[in-house]
């Protein structure tokens, strides 16, 4: 039979994409692929195209670092394309998955095979099969390339899953500076099919294992405490682990600044400052500026019947359900004073629009809602907030909300904010 996957897009917008494949599985997992109410009546009906549909149901709310689609396709694997516990006697089996492209044809081999999980031929535990199946599949709705998902699959199987992340993403550590946490990313690198090196320093790189990788990341990102020899172990400690002998003072300083270097909580501000860059220069009704002093990141978006301002305040990356606030711009202020109030224009209350997922960055909140804001009609469907706003009166033209003049706005700049937060900073010292 053919299975397509329905797969819920990360964000504020309702967009999904697909992954269709041919499976060949043995009766027990047929059957229960194949729900049955009460009384006796298929549920998945065949679409037009002869798939058997099912959407993913993803959680809004996540852990931070836990990826919310890699776990709600991994759920959905295991529930469908595996033997239910009730039926699994740890009895021999094996399923097919075929992926079919103009190019290339793909096939997954999986099971069970003298009481061990199999995949490929590749002896693993049940999640790790689960979840090399999970990534693939969701890698599949994102090329048209037999090859390229060849190539990524291939990949997949041979490297455990959190030696893979961290040569696509970098390596999670974390040590105390001044009594607090400082997560820190790690440049990593494959240099055979059993070692990895890290740049623990600028230039300086050691050796781990990739059994020792694994361990070590099983701590720094997911907490599990499989290994004493990685839990908290402080700068001196690891850099002799990966080098051999102990640092010197010189080393072991110019190891922390490097490492200073490469903050997570710094990079993802880059990468977020960036994207607004980005979006404001893409984008002729967005603008990225400043609010309410020169530190603030904000855009700016004239929509099609009103302005609106979405900005963030705080200091940091913090992670949450409503980092940043958004303001539907009013009218012009006169005599009356307004607390909330911008560049002579009257704001309405913060308007409340939950992040889909925890973990979201300050960049990809604010990016979110500006696009969803350039079209209000379309934002009304999707967020009840914004629907008493547009009204069919503002629609028709018969009302109109007024405008805020752009040539007022200040863009935002690196220079500015740091400008600004040194004299804060001075002050305070000051007093």
């Amino acid at each position: 039979m053919k299975i397509k996957y329905i797969i819920p897009s990360i964000g504020d917008s309702n967009s999904s994409s697909s992954a269709s494949h041919l499976v060949r599985i043995d009766r027990r997992t047929r059957n229960q692929y194949v729900d049955f109410d009460s009384n006796g009546v298929r549920r998945n009906r065949m679409n037009r195209y002869g798939e058997i549909v099912t959407k993913l149901s993803v959680s809004h709310i996540q852990e931070m670092g836990v990826d919310p689609v890699l776990e709600a396709m991994c759920k959905t694997v295991q529930n469908k394309l595996f033997p239910m516990k009730s039926l699994d006697d740890k009895s021999n089996f094996m399923n097919n998955i075929g992926f079919k492209y103009s190019d290339f044809e793909y096939d997954l081999y999986y099971g069970r095979s003298n009481n061990r999980y199999f995949l490929n031929g590749r002896n693993m535990n049940k999640g790790e099969v689960i979840k090399s199946i999970s990534k693939i599949i969701i890698r599949s709705s994102l090329t048209m390339s037999g090859e390229q998902l060849i190539k990524y699959a291939e990949r997949v199987l041979d490297f455990p899953h959190n030696v893979l992340y961290a040569l696509e993403n970098r390596t999670p550590y974390h040590f105390s500076v001044d009594f607090r946490k400082t997560e820190v990313v790690i440049n990593t690198r494959l240099i055979s099919d059993k070692e990895v090196v890290l740049e623990i320093s600028d230039s300086v790189w050691g050796v781990m294992t990739l059994k020792e990788l694994n361990t070590f990341i099983e701590y720094f990102k997911h907490g599990k405490r499989r290994s004493k020899k990685w839990i908290d172990i402080p700068l001196e400690n690891f850099w002799t682990e990966l080098m051999g002998s102990p640092p010197s003072r010189t080393e072991l300083e110019k190891m922390k600044q490097w490492l200073l270097q490469h903050r997570t909580q710094d990079l993802v501000e880059d990468r977020a400052t960036k994207l607004l860059f980005d979006i404001d220069a893409e984008s002729p009704s967005i603008r990225f500026v400043q609010f309410k002093n020169p530190a603030n990141k904000a855009l700016f978006v004239r929509g099609k019947y009103a302005d609106w301002v979405i900005a963030y305040t705080g200091v940091g990356m913090k992670r949450g359900r409503q980092d940043v606030k958004t303001y539907k711009i009013g009218n012009v202020l006169g005599e009356n004073k307004s607390r909330q109030s911008w560049h002579g224009h009257e704001l309405s209350g913060s308007i409340c629009i939950d992040n889909v997922s925890k973990g979201a960055s300050i960049g990809d909140q604010l990016t979110a809602r500006a696009l969803a804001l350039v079209n209000e009609d379309v934002a009304a469907k999707h967020l009840y907030t914004i629907t008493p706003f547009i009204t069919e009166k503002i629609r028709s033209g018969e009302e109109t909300y007024p405008r805020l003049d752009m040539s007022k706005l200040n863009d935002w700049s690196h220079r500015s904010a740091n400008k600004y937060l040194a004299k804060k900073e001075e002050e305070r010292r000051n007093k």
